[in-house]
């Protein structure tokens, strides 16, 4: 089992949908009582893009994913809501992922400096956030927060879509 895992690591980034990516992590992450505590609700936005493509990596990106609920999860203190959707970005070109909490949401002056490898506000440090961002830029994504419709952060996961040429 850990040769089969160790081999998925290293994995080349894939063509999938967004539906492909989220809904397994998801399910994966719902089974594992000791992360999401019963004070959590996670909802999945019914619309996710099961048709546009992009990039990903099949062992690392859905771990982006799960390290943003973790956030989101602590921000709350272990109670509140996720809601996990997508949209297509501004240019048409691109799909957003979105991950958004009812929690404090973040400060606009640390919105940019929440992705330094030295940032974190754990007392044992963390780089999750400088993480995501890099695993991103790896695929030709980005990540920014914003403001979240429910109230607290929204950490939005920018993907070119792979037009049918390039797969």
């Amino acid at each position: 089992k850990l040769i089969a895992e160790k081999t998925e690591q290293y994995k080349p980034a894939i063509p999938m949908t967004c539906s492909e990516l989220i809904l397994p992590k998801i399910k994966d992450l719902l089974l594992k009582k000791e992360l999401i505590p019963n004070t959590v609700e996670i909802d999945i936005d019914g619309t996710i893009d099961n048709q546009k493509k992009i990039m990903a990596f099949e062992y690392y990106t859905p771990l982006v994913i799960e390290n943003l609920v973790i956030n989101a999860i602590e921000a709350m203190n272990k109670k509140g809501k996720i809601v996990i959707s997508n949209r297509f970005g501004n240019d048409g070109t691109s799909v957003e992922i979105l991950v958004d909490d009812n929690g404090p949401g973040v400060r606009k002056e640390l919105r940019d400096i929440i992705f330094d490898r030295s940032y974190s506000k754990k007392e044992k440090g963390g780089i999750g956030l400088w993480w995501v961002k890099t695993h991103l830029e790896r695929l030709g994504a980005a990540v920014y927060v914003e403001n979240a419709d429910i109230g607290g952060a929204r950490f939005v996961l920018h993907f070119p879509i792979l037009d049918d040429l390039s797969l």
